[in-house]
């Protein structure tokens, strides 16, 4: 591990100057010499303890992230019910759009179709209206030619009779 430390620095520090680069390796050595000093002066206690507290900041992470993961998938739950939702609306707004649309329609045609029948009605009765009148004039019109026949027929036959009864009457005289 210290090995590919110094040789990542070594490899980074050759694009600097040289001397720096020589003072950088040089403390990087140092500091690495120190680290593994002390991590070879712990104790194995002290090994147990980094490890379960590295485990416990993991659990502690592991926590937050899930928590996080919970949030996002709430918040991204919540909007996917809200799209859903607007769209629900709009597909019902749009419906009753058609429904109000194809009642107005069948609502005026329903009103043309009154209104025509309601004129053809009109007219039927005005033509009825006029037909009867008509009939009624030739009936009332035949009824008076048919009395004034009769009247004249009669009054013809009462003359022929009476002239009938003179000459009777004339000759039984005579």
């Amino acid at each position: 591990m210290v090995l590919a430390t110094i040789n990542k620095t070594q490899k980074a520090d050759e694009k600097m100057e040289p001397k720096a680069a020589k003072q950088r390796d040089v403390a990087k050595l140092s500091e690495n010499i120190r680290q593994q000093v002390e991590e070879t002066l712990k104790s194995p206690l002290d090994e147990i303890v980094g490890y379960a507290e590295r485990a416990y900041a993991a659990h502690i992470e592991a926590e937050r992230q899930l928590a996080r993961a919970y949030r996002d998938n709430e918040v991204q739950v919540a909007a996917t019910h809200r799209g859903t939702e607007q769209q629900a609306q709009i597909t019902c707004d749009n419906a009753a759009a058609a429904a109000l649309k194809v009642r107005e329609e069948a609502i005026a045609k329903a009103r043309e179709a009154y209104e025509k029948v309601v004129l053809e009605a009109k007219e039927a009765l005005t033509k009825a209206t006029q037909d009867a009148e008509t009939l009624y004039q030739e009936g009332i019109a035949r009824a008076l030619e048919a009395r004034n026949a009769a009247v004249e027929e009669a009054w013809k036959t009462r003359d022929n009779t009476i002239e009938q009864s003179w000459a009777i009457y004339s000759r039984i005289i005579k």
